[in-house]
């Protein structure tokens, strides 16, 4: 039987699961798949030491779990020993050590609360597998391994049948004492068929997310989160995962900040490649929400790989340096990486979608699957950086996501880096050619797709799409502004030559604009379904000081758009924005 973990492993943090994997080798690429040791004799998960859990680890071992089994491989959990191993006894009785009695007690009352923590995480419940019929005789709990004494093993087979405690819904929240987690979405199985299934964690996120002991977010970016991260996480599971139709959900939100004396330790739980985010959250302050989706399918460079190859071949991706499959998990953050020449797939439009999200809220947005993880980070106004893990990590079934930012905008957000308004602007003039009936021509977007797509996030780009007004066709503006406000992010997009008199410019451009207002009310908040995603772009005409309007754009976001560009120094007066906006519901 092959062991997962050692005498050494005491956190069951994000940072030592992988460490440990390291040292398991549980899927292997020769064998594409489960070691063959694996396959036939089992596994055992070896958390007798266990004094901490991290809630996201405790995700990624429930997924590696539910991944055996499917697979029909026994697995045996040793759970954390609530009594003091031989060797532990041994050093007490020595007398070596000054105070072992009471260091010795101290371990083990860490043990206790560790293994109390997984049960109210739900763990036990998540292990009951529901969607796996007979996934009870493949798993053993084991209480008390001493890894000391391999002799003394006492084996309770199955999962509890106890009601489990992972029932919490906006009506029965509970405060937990260990540090960092005030509240808890303890891990759950979601069917993707199944919508109700969903409805427990969002409202989960409206209470704790806008409850008046936890200020922070407005009601509708609390339903933002809701519709964008929490359905597209899952919903990314049906286009990726292939063998499943379950994901593992959990959430957790708090209101403390990181103490100083702590963040080193705390950040030792994280990648390298995310301890920059978190050692910037820990400066700015305040309260953050964690979320991880699960599910133990193909993953996601396993259902891109072949396209991500044959797009940067013909440069319709861009080329990558980092690890290949790294390159494939960061490239499906790309609004075009599910996109053919007509038709939008759901699934890595929606990781697009959640990057959008996690850039608006200053927030680290990472995906692990296959061999290598991969993301961005948006800690701080102006900074955008992807980041990747610089090393090949093991082989893992399917693909966790995980999601984590601030709670609160009306806090003050420091700069990092070189990024925002310290960086200089750099333009480039593309050619849209002449327009036809039905806008711009294929390839002439096909070329300003790919400036689009080949742009960093971190870099400050300014894309002037330049039009032959006079082979182009009036019938063709509409759809011309349709196609650029879809194109458009993240670089600035400025487009003129337009043909036409400004003024029946204008009206294509408010016609556009009706649309917008009509069909994204809200937007992410108020349609969780919708794909379509516009971005405001700047259109000039021959006078440009005079003749300028904004397409794909709201009432409100043209408002402030057009104060913006009013305004001396780029910087609108709050006695100004009060007399516009008088509903509660827009972000001030």
């Amino acid at each position: 039987m092959v062991v997962f973990g050692n005498k050494k492993f005491r956190y069951l943090t994000h940072s030592n699961f992988e460490s440990a994997l390291l040292g398991a080798n549980l899927i292997t690429k020769e064998a594409k798949g489960w070691n063959p040791i694996v396959a036939k004799e089992g596994i055992l998960f070896n958390l007798s030491r266990i004094e901490w859990v991290e809630i996201r680890a405790l995700v990624h071992f429930v997924i590696f779990v539910e991944a055996a089994v499917r697979d029909k491989i026994s697995v045996k959990i040793a759970l954390p020993l609530t009594r003091a191993t031989k060797r532990e006894e041994a050093l007490v009785q020595s007398c070596v050590v000054a105070d072992a009695d009471k260091i010795i007690r101290r371990k083990v009352e860490k043990r206790e609360k560790a293994l109390a923590f997984m049960e109210y995480l739900g763990f036990f419940n998540a292990l009951k597998l529901p969607h796996l019929q007979g996934s009870a005789k493949l798993i053993s709990l084991v209480y008390d391994l001493d890894p000391f004494d391999e002799g003394v093993v006492r084996l309770k087979l199955n999962i509890p049948t106890e009601e489990a405690k992972d029932s919490i819904t906006s009506d029965s929240l509970i405060d937990v004492s260990e540090p960092l987690y005030e509240k808890i979405f303890p891990l759950k199985w979601v069917s993707i068929s199944d919508p109700s299934s969903i409805e427990p964690i969002l409202s989960f996120f409206t209470h704790v997310i806008t409850s008046d002991n936890n200020p922070g977010l407005e009601g509708v970016d609390a339903r933002t989160i809701s519709n964008v991260i929490l359905k597209e996480l899952v919903e990314n599971v049906q286009r990726h995962a292939n063998t499943t139709q379950w994901a593992l959900v959990a959430a957790h939100a708090a209101k403390r900040t990181i103490s100083k004396a702590y963040i080193e330790e705390y950040c030792s739980h994280f990648r390298e490649v995310e301890r920059p985010y978190i050692e910037w959250q820990s400066k700015v302050g305040g309260g953050w929400l964690e979320i991880i989706v699960g599910d133990s399918g193909v993953g996601i460079p396993a259902t891109l790989g072949e396209a991500y190859y044959n797009k940067s071949l013909s440069g319709k991706a861009p080329k990558d340096n980092s690890l290949d499959t790294a390159a494939i998990i960061k490239w499906s953050f790309d609004r075009w990486s599910s996109k053919d020449k007509t038709t939008f797939e759901r699934g890595t439009r929606g990781l697009y979608r959640l990057d959008r999200v996690a850039r608006k809220y200053h927030g680290l947005v990472s995906i692990r699957s296959g061999n290598a993880m991969a993301g961005w980070d948006h800690g701080g106004t102006g900074y955008h950086q992807s980041i990747v893990d610089p090393k090949p990590l093991r082989l893992i079934p399917g693909t966790i996501c995980y999601y984590r930012s601030l709670t609160a905008l009306h806090q003050p957000v420091i700069w990092r880096g070189l990024g925002g308004a310290e960086n200089k602007v750099r333009f480039e003039i593309v050619s849209m050619g002449a327009l036809t009936d039905n806008g711009i021509d294929e390839n002439a977007l096909e070329k300003l797709r790919n400036l689009v797509v080949s742009s960093s996030r971190s870099e400050s780009l300014c894309i002037i799409a330049s039009v032959d007004s006079m082979r182009s066709s009036e019938e063709g503006v509409g759809k011309a502004l349709q196609q650029l406000t879809e194109i458009r992010h993240p670089p600035a997009l400025v487009v003129h030559g337009l043909p036409g008199d400004w003024l029946s410019i204008e009206n294509k451009v408010d016609s556009i604009n009706r649309v917008f207002q009509a069909s994204h009310h809200g937007e992410e908040s108020h349609k969780p379904d919708h794909y379509l995603i516009w971005d405001p772009i700047l259109v000039l005409g021959e006078n440009v000081e005079t003749q300028w309007a904004w397409a794909g754009v709201g009432e409100d976001q043209n408002w402030l758009l057009k104060a913006l560009m009013s305004s001396e120094n780029g910087v609108i007066k709050a006695d100004i924005i009060g007399k516009h906006f008088t509903n509660d519901e827009h972000r001030r």
